[in-house]
């Protein structure tokens, strides 16, 4: 027998191991090694047929999901015009604008739990059904009761507790009496909604080229 064309057997042939183990003689385990990273044809053509469609599956979602954004933004802009005549929802924006987050989730910190609870109002606006998270982050010289029931009591949400690790965060006492709170929630339509609402108050304070102009 001459010399063995193991990828003729195994790629254009598309036999298994076991049968070029079969037709040579040799010890599968050998067959094994003198044809890793071969495949057959038939699979290889396989392979890249479950791969173009699952990129082609992929920017199907993502258009399906770009759509469903961008509705949600057109609503948004819709909303806006009777947004601007409520002093109330005008303010809470703005203040989520400058302490929020803007990416990611809903989120706002702070160590007044006034500002929360402005917040709140923003929040349960956007959407009546949100599940709200208070957390307070707290240092190893307050006292974690009294931090948990000083932010209970005012937004009327039971806190999860965390501490604050000084290597972190030095602590300046009577800065933060009570702890930092951070109130929030996860809803994709409302985090598109809100961002939305920002781009236009910053429209309408700076304009598209960036200059200061009244409502």
């Amino acid at each position: 027998m001459g010399p063995i064309d193991f990828y003729d057997l195994r790629v254009n042939q598309s036999l298994s191991i076991k049968e070029i183990s079969q037709i040579t003689g040799i010890p599968k385990s050998t067959v094994s090694m003198k044809c890793h990273g071969l495949l057959p044809k038939n699979k290889k053509r396989l392979l890249e047929k479950i791969k173009n469609n699952a990129q082609h599956s992929s920017n199907c979602n993502r258009e399906i999901w770009e759509r469903k954004k961008d509705e949600i933004r057109k609503q948004a802009i819709e909303e806006w015009e009777s947004i601007k005549k409520n002093p109330e929802l005008m303010i809470t924006i703005g203040l989520y604008w400058g302490e929020g987050k803007k990416y990611d989730g809903i989120r706002v910190t702070n160590n007044d739990p006034f500002v929360l609870s402005y917040c709140k109002t923003l929040f349960l606006w956007l959407n009546p059904k949100a599940k709200l998270v208070l957390t307070v982050f707290y240092y190893k010289d307050h006292n974690i009761q009294k931090c948990k029931d000083y932010w209970q009591k005012i937004l009327s949400i039971k806190p999860i507790m965390k501490p604050i690790h000084e290597k972190r965060a030095k602590h300046k006492p009577g800065k933060c009496p009570y702890g930092l709170g951070t109130l929030g929630f996860n809803d994709w339509k409302s985090e598109e909604k809100l961002r939305t609402f920002i781009h236009c108050a910053r429209m309408c304070l700076l304009g598209a080229n960036g200059s200061m102009h009244p409502w």
